[in-house]
């Protein structure tokens, strides 16, 4: 039962990928290019998407308050 739910949720949001894509780009993707592309999009996120850990908290604090400062 929940392998069906998460077929059916994935299968959601390709679909709204592959909308998006064709108002951005004006063309239709083939299925397997939509779940290529969104793969590279998921792996893209989760690169650059990275919780802070508490250790380097006070650290990152610091230097974005500096980097925002800097630039004034």
């Amino acid at each position: 039962m929940q392998s069906c739910f998460m077929f059916s949720l994935e299968e959601k949001y390709l679909n709204m990928f592959k909308e998006l894509y064709k108002k951005k780009e004006g063309k239709d993707l083939l299925d397997i290019e939509v779940v290529e592309k969104f793969n590279k999009l998921i792996v893209l996120i989760k690169s650059v998407y990275l919780p802070i850990p508490k250790s380097n908290k006070k650290e990152f604090i610091k230097l974005l308050w500096q980097t925002t400062n800097a630039k004034k």
